[in-house]
């Protein structure tokens, strides 16, 4: 009596797992995908829009790749949800090296109606958010204010809002900074005329610590550059790239540190004079 018991339990287990797998296969799904990426953190949501509930589980890749150091980390985590149909993942990376971020989706398997066979499905998903180096305006007092480099006609230093400027800021944060201390929009703005062109040769470096000081007096350089109406040209091995303004910073850092870095460490013997910022400090030329 038991033994059929136990029979009649485990065929109906079977028969239901079966055609649970069934409605799992052949069910429409629709996922909607609220995907965020941020300076400080990730939001992975996936919200289920069909008509029917399930449970499900998604894998996300996150990969950080120090742009100045060439390292990359790569971090997998898998969650399972079966709250209303909701997925939300969030991770902290306030303490993230700069760089550039990257988040992808790579697995989503979905299960119905206590079905223990699930079904993976592709959500083409990936995110990236370029980490910038923070604005080291202290360096400023630097002779650089005093040389040839510019003209006479001295500009304000960094703007109001540079100085309050966080290490990973988006541009787009950046630009409504200074718009807000300026009361205009600050990246099409020329003070004093325009003061020329500004030349930066800049050094790789191997070491993290060295790399991102590098990083984060260029970036200096450059605003300070543009506060006086000027524009840079940046010089990284073999490659000098213009950069005009602030809409020009992130690409600019994207394009320069996306090359082959061997040539990076050092002078080649046609560069140009002007400002060298290697092993973490700043010189003329």
């Amino acid at each position: 009596m038991i033994v059929e018991v136990i029979l009649s339990l485990l065929i109906s287990l079977i028969v239901w797992q079966i055609f649970a797998s069934i409605l799992t296969f052949f069910i429409p799904i629709h996922l909607k995908n609220e995907t965020k990426i941020s300076k400080n953190r990730i939001d992975l949501k996936l919200k289920n829009t069909s008509k029917f509930d399930f449970s499900w589980s998604i894998t996300a890749k996150i990969q950080l790749e120090n742009l100045y150091t060439n390292e990359k980390t790569e971090l997998k985590i898998k969650r399972t949800s079966s709250v209303n149909g909701l997925l939300s993942l969030g991770i902290d990376v306030k303490n993230s090296t700069c760089g550039l971020l990257n988040v992808e989706i790579s697995d989503v398997k979905i299960t119905r109606f206590g079905s223990i066979f699930g079904r993976k499905i592709q959500i083409a998903n990936s995110e990236s958010c370029l980490i910038m180096p923070e604005v080291l305006p202290e360096i400023l007092n630097f002779e650089l204010s005093d040389s040839n480099i510019f003209s006479q006609k001295k500009g304000n230093g960094l703007r109001d809002g540079v100085r309050e400027y966080q290490s990973g800021d988006s541009m787009r944060d950046i630009h409504m900074k200074l718009s807000a201390k300026a009361g205009k929009y600050m990246v099409s703005e020329r003070p004093n005329g325009g003061e020329g062109v500004v030349n930066i040769i800049f050094c790789y470096s191997g070491d993290a610590d060295i790399s991102q000081k590098n990083a984060s007096l260029l970036l200096t350089l450059m605003y300070d550059c543009f506060a006086k109406g000027g524009e840079c040209a940046v010089k990284i091995g073999d490659e000098i790239v213009k950069v005009q303004g602030e809409w020009d910073v992130q690409s600019t850092f994207l394009k320069l540190f996306s090359n082959d870095r061997k040539s990076f460490s050092s002078r080649s013997a046609n560069d140009f004079d002007g400002i060298l910022i290697e092993n973490g400090e700043v010189h003329m030329t």
